[in-house]
């Protein structure tokens, strides 16, 4: 779970310790995964990676962009199939 500040809007992404990425996406090597999301009956997906402790890149801000990820926001990120590194992405929209 992600409550998102100000520095979760930029393509450095989302800060995931070791521990919390394990869970994630497991050991494997490849440090790019699959972001997940259903809204309005439709399935969408963007490839993020995973890399110094960070879940984000170019695609990340088109994930935020696309959703209207805002500070307040909270993302809950689960795995789906850690053999292909999906995570599904639940938002939490502020009310503030």
């Amino acid at each position: 779970m992600v409550y998102i500040n100000k520095s979760h809007l930029t393509d450095r992404g989302v800060f995931l310790p070791v521990e919390i990425k394990r869970k994630l996406l497991g050991d494997d090597k490849d440090n790019k995964c699959l972001l997940m999301l259903k809204n309005d009956g439709k399935l969408k997906a963007w490839e993020v990676v995973a890399e110094g402790g960070y879940l984000g890149n170019a695609k990340w801000l088109k994930f935020v962009e696309d959703n209207g990820v805002k500070v307040g926001d909270i993302c809950v990120l689960e795995p789906i199939h850690r053999d292909k590194n999906i995570l599904g992405v639940t938002i939490f929209k502020s009310s503030f």
